[in-house]
């Protein structure tokens, strides 16, 4: 299953089912996105990767059997799965997808999943045509959010699996436009009464001595 990518790690890119022009082309443009990339990226030729772009427009592809980010590329790609991108790679549509992709070291705690002030709430719209060449870790994740909405740490308790592989499963079925999620606002921590009346009599105090007080 693949984790969330550290921000010094280099990010490994594969392309499957891509002639040698069109994976050129993919070096070619990340040499000129260097600069605006969230981190180093590589193009693999073989091996496990962190990003797997697959050739839709090719009978042979077949289904991607990685549990790495997939996306899929065509020369029309609103005929195709939602999230879908140009083929010959265009260079706004890459750089989207990897700024996506990409895990911060801010982000790499809440898997890029979540944020400081909200919980997302995860529900699978459907499963994936080619489930069976999933993980069976990954079939878990989707039984556990078939029927229901669930954090991803409550995913990660029912399923028993760690946070970074559930977040994995996630991030792979956002890709492919299979999940509807909600938003909780989480509840920010009371003060503490008894701190906020000492700091309300410092206050006051500190007014009579400058005048302040009537």
């Amino acid at each position: 299953m693949a984790a969330a990518v550290p921000p010094n790690r280099t990010l490994r890119i594969r392309c499957h089912r891509f002639s040698r022009e069109d994976v050129d082309g993919l070096r070619s443009l990340l040499g000129l996105l260097g600069s605006y990339l969230k981190q180093p990226c590589t193009v693999i030729d073989a091996g496990p990767a962190d990003l797997v772009f697959v050739n839709l427009d090719d009978p042979a592809a077949g289904a991607e059997a990685s549990d790495a980010c997939v996306v899929g590329c065509a020369l029309k790609p609103r005929l195709k799965a939602a999230g879908s991108i140009h083929r010959p790679f265009r260079a706004a549509e890459v750089l989207a997808v990897l700024s996506e992709v990409a895990v911060s070291s801010d982000s790499e705690g809440r898997d890029g999943l979540e944020d400081e002030g909200n919980e997302w709430r995860y529900r699978l719209r459907c499963w994936p045509v080619e489930f069976a060449h999933w993980s069976r870790e990954s079939w878990r994740v989707m039984a556990t959010i078939t029927r229901r909405h669930c954090s991803l740490h409550e995913i990660a308790t029912r399923t028993g699996l760690a946070r970074n592989e559930v977040a994995g499963v996630l991030r792979r079925l956002r890709t492919m436009d299979l999940l509807d999620r909600l938003v909780e606002r989480r509840a920010l921590p009371r003060a503490d009464q008894t701190l906020v009346a000492g700091w309300r009599g410092l206050a006051a105090r500190v007014g009579q001595l400058l005048g302040f007080a009537r």
